[in-house]
């Protein structure tokens, strides 16, 4: 099943066997506890396990089902629970069937505790963070693709940046900081003191602005995304527009009003050409309506080498 199992002796436990849901008495008994899917099971029941091991499933296809609660039927599943295959019916003398939100199957009792979790599909298409029931394989599966970053919300539901401001906002955090990452790249003061590895696990936000993991949409709604990305934002911006003389001197004076103020394309004030890249005071821009003069220039040398 793809478990990486390791013993564990004489150990004071109060968990609970993933087989049989019976109490592991680790003082007791010897049991055993999976380093990927955190699986555990008694020393008994370890050869009659029927459950693949969830970081199996996630190396094989580390995506998400992004239907909500897919639909299905005792019929279809030969009233049989989707995992161990026992005998599920809405009867006395039978295990009771229990949905699990995030696959739709039916589950027994066995393979389904009745564990909450938040559901990815819910968050994508409703914004909906409530937890919902998952059966134990759902669970462990949701626990390890929790920090990785498959999820591309602009492409999954771009309706949702329109109803759901904290999304923009983080979005244009995440931009400000890529194009932060251009100086930092280059610069040597800011490869030696390591800037751009601080975001640690949450590396691809400064590698790009589309992905996000399941924990990041979480932290989104809670407001801790927010608070770190402006605090990786605040860190960037010290380092290039006020201690490092390198990173400062590749910033631009506006061509526009002529002022001597440094001006760097992250800031607010401040907006880029689309085509040329030449930043200017977002003000002064704006009043030469969009206009670039070296966007200009360029098109008046290459009219002059066209007649000649």
């Amino acid at each position: 099943m793809g478990h990486k199992f390791m013993q564990r002796k004489m150990e004071g436990t109060h968990e609970y066997c993933d087989k049989c849901c019976n109490i592991i008495l680790g003082v007791m008994h010897n049991w055993y506890y999976c380093k990927n899917c955190s699986f555990k099971c008694h020393n008994k029941c370890v050869n009659f396990l029927t459950r693949i091991c969830a970081y199996v499933k996630v190396v094989e296809n580390p995506s998400y089902i992004l239907d909500i609660c897919p639909e299905t039927s005792l019929a279809t599943q030969c009233y049989k629970c989707a995992e161990c295959k026992r005998r599920i019916f809405n009867k006395e003398g039978y295990h009771r069937p229990r949905k699990c939100d995030y696959s739709g199957f039916y589950y027994c009792s066995y393979c389904h505790w009745n564990s909450q979790m938040v559901i990815p599909s819910r968050i994508i298409h409703n914004w909906d963070f409530e937890p919902r029931t998952v059966c134990r394989a759902s669970l462990q599966f949701l626990r390890i693709m929790m920090k990785k970053p498959v999820l591309q919300l602009e492409q999954l539901n771009p309706m949702l940046f329109s109803f759901v401001e904290e999304l923009n906002e983080v979005k244009k955090l995440r931009e400000e900081i890529l194009l932060m990452k251009q100086y930092l790249a280059s610069c040597h003061v800011a490869q030696e003191e390591q800037l751009l590895l601080e975001p640690k696990e949450r590396q691809h936000l400064v590698e790009n602005a589309d992905m996000y993991s399941l924990r990041d949409l979480i932290d989104l709604k809670t407001g801790v995304l927010k608070k770190f990305l402006r605090k990786i934002y605040s860190m960037f911006s010290v380092h290039i527009t006020k201690e490092c003389e390198g990173c400062r001197g590749k910033g631009f004076i506006c061509e526009l009003c002529k002022n001597v103020e440094v001006i760097f394309p992250f800031e607010d004030q401040s907006i880029s050409c689309f085509q040329c890249s030449t930043v200017f005071h977002k003000e002064c821009y704006m009043k030469r309506k969009n206009c670039c003069p070296k966007c200009k220039r360029r098109q008046r040398q290459i009219i002059l080498h066209q007649n000649l």
